[in-house]
């Protein structure tokens, strides 16, 4: 009897609940009580029921009458400002002002939710107070007042902008000058001049000197004595020996040199005969030959140079001049365009300052 008895009670408890949470809900606020007269207050109106039922609000036309008084500016569109556990809340706002001084007190519009009629019950305040006016001086009238200036003031941002923007100009005229003057530079290189034909033959020489008594074969290191001699003649005296024998090198030479000189040279040319020929000369047994051909080189040899190295002017590599040609272009581009960039922003204050 007692668990039956609790259950009706639960079960009656739930329809009460259910039928709470299904019953619609209307309220209705104002943004403000206190106006002046012809100003503007804003009326909410605001419906919760669930999702299935249909709400249709007032649609209240401009300059209608809400109450005495109370005249509507503009009526906004419905929003739907929730939807959670199956309902909905709506709202929709009245725009109203007064242009009589009265202290008012109405009802919001009536809502059609579903088939009922419903209203919030709350009743709504307005205080509507006009502007003071004085009374005692009503000869005295003020037409309207002429449109007010501006006082026009050079904002710090301004100035530094028109500065930059007027520097600006002659830097992009030295850019494009530097790059119109860009041309290919003269590169001065130091040249090593190439050893000279005594300096050669002393060279190889000496390096065959060296070998006395390392290589037991004469003949090789005396072909190559004679060859660098041929050499030596040719480039210092412009005389071709490659299909000379020795007497006609000698006879050739006869011009060129000096007796003590042309003995120098005999001696070397008959060493290298009697080892070639008779093989009656090893290098073992003196170095003489040696020492005469070097003395021949010495006391033959053009006046020594008074420099080793020499400077010879030439372009610099394509690449190189067309890189600078091109950071030049570059910088005279982008400083350009900021000057663009800041005479378009003096301008713009400038007119709207105006």
């Amino acid at each position: 009897m007692m668990k039956s008895l609790r259950l009706s009670c639960l079960l009656l408890l739930v329809m009460m609940v259910t039928r709470a949470l299904g019953q619609p809900i209307v309220e209705a606020k104002i943004d403000s009580t206190h106006l002046l007269i012809g100003s503007q207050a804003r009326l909410t109106l605001s419906v919760k029921t669930s999702s299935d039922v249909p709400v249709v609000f007032a649609d209240l036309k401009p300059r209608e009458l809400l109450s005495a008084g109370i005249e509507v500016v503009r009526t906004q569109d419905v929003d739907t400002v929730s939807a959670f556990g199956g309902t909905l809340e709506l709202t929709r706002d009245y725009i109203l002002t007064s242009f009589e001084a009265a202290e008012y007190e109405f009802m919001a519009p009536a809502v059609m939710v579903g088939r009922d009629t419903l209203r919030a019950t709350d009743t709504l305040r307005l205080v509507v107070t006009s502007v003071p006016v004085d009374t005692l001086h009503l000869d005295q009238f003020y037409g309207a007042k002429d449109v007010y200036a501006i006082p026009f003031d050079w904002q710090w941002s301004l100035l530094v902008e028109g500065l930059l923007a007027l520097l600006c100009l002659p830097l992009i005229v030295w850019l494009w000058r530097k790059w119109r003057a860009v041309k290919r530079r003269v590169v001065h290189r130091i040249v090593q001049l190439p050893p000279t034909a005594d300096q050669i033959a002393q060279q190889q020489i000496a390096s065959l000197r060296q070998m006395v008594g390392r290589d037991d074969d004469v003949t090789t290191i005396y072909d190559q004595l004679i060859a660098t001699l041929r050499q030596y003649i040719t480039a210092r005296f412009d005389v071709s020996t490659e299909q000379l024998t020795s007497s006609q090198i000698l006879r050739e030479m006869g011009t060129h040199c000096e007796a003590a000189q042309l003995k120098q040279l005999q001696s070397v040319l008959n060493a290298s005969d009697l080892v070639r020929f008779a093989n009656q000369l090893t290098l073992a047994q003196s170095q003489q030959p040696f020492e005469a051909a070097a003395a021949f080189v010495e006391a033959t040899k053009l006046p020594p140079r008074l420099k080793d190295t020499e400077q010879r002017d030439e372009l610099e590599p394509l690449k190189n001049y067309k890189r600078r040609k091109h950071a030049w272009l570059w910088l005279a581009l982008l400083a350009t365009t900021i000057a663009i960039a800041l005479w378009y922003d003096v301008a713009r204050q400038l007119l709207r300052l105006l």
